[in-house]
């Protein structure tokens, strides 16, 4: 890991789904007066942020981090969705290549990268950045035909370039780890990229009034947040275990 050695390792996660099931790992957890939270996972401090989902709020809180804390390196975690067939539910994705507004973003630190993969199930990965959900199985085809990833898989999400582009300014070293949460078939409500605020999260209420309006999209919502936290699940095991071993 390259970078100057100083402050603690940094996690940062979109969702409270995604923050929760790691803080749920973790001991002597408390709130600073930031919000952030410090932490013991295994037997390294840790500080850990949510810093909202989409790329403006991904940004801007990993900034508030960086200038409180200082991190020698940061690491990104969260749920994807599919875009290539090769990727599975639940699979534990590396990001070695990262793309967002339709330019590569600064790559991962190769050694964060390599060690994150030496760890068995991890999987190597391009990781796309979109400023909303991506619902039908088109779309997800046409993304992952216009994305060159050197014959890597495609996983999609809203926050990644947004890190990779703030931790690259602040010459942090930086890792991406996700978890497939959605197939690369799979057909979500057509809504959910509707439900969109103005600085490009999800508003839930929103979604949930949308649902209302169409019962018979209420199942699939249900199963899709069943497979949110069981993959964060997942996914923070995977996180304490790489921290503890890897840095």
């Amino acid at each position: 890991m390259s970078g100057a050695e100083r402050g603690p390792i940094a996690v940062v996660a979109a969702m409270r789904e995604e923050l929760g099931a790691l803080l749920a790992r973790a001991r002597e957890a408390r709130r600073d007066a930031h919000g952030f939270h410090l932490a013991r996972l295994g037997n390294l401090h840790v500080v850990l942020a949510g810093t909202g989902d989409g790329a403006l709020r991904a940004r801007k809180g990993l900034a508030a981090l960086c200038e409180a804390y200082g991190p020698r390196a940061v690491v990104g975690m969260g749920v994807s969705g599919a875009l290539t067939n090769e990727l599975s539910v639940f699979d534990i994705l590396v990001a070695r290549r990262v793309f967002g507004d339709g330019t590569e973003a600064p790559a991962p630190d190769a050694t964060m990268a390599s060690r994150a993969l030496a760890i068995p199930g991890a999987r190597e990965a391009t990781f796309l950045t979109v400023p909303s959900p991506v619902v039908t199985r088109a779309a997800r085809g046409a993304l992952a035909a216009a994305v060159d990833g050197d014959g890597a898989p495609v996983a999609v999400d809203m926050e990644s370039a947004a890190w990779a582009r703030e931790a690259a300014e602040r010459r942090t070293p930086y890792a991406l780890l996700r978890v497939v949460n959605d197939g690369a078939d799979d057909e979500l409500p057509g809504y959910l990229s509707r439900c969109m605020d103005a600085e490009g999260g999800i508003r839930r209420s929103r979604v949930a009034l949308a649902a209302l309006a169409d019962p018979a999209t209420i199942p699939t919502l249900l199963a899709l947040r069943r497979r949110v936290r069981e993959a964060s699940g997942r996914l923070a095991a995977f996180v304490e275990h790489y921290l503890n071993t890897s840095l």
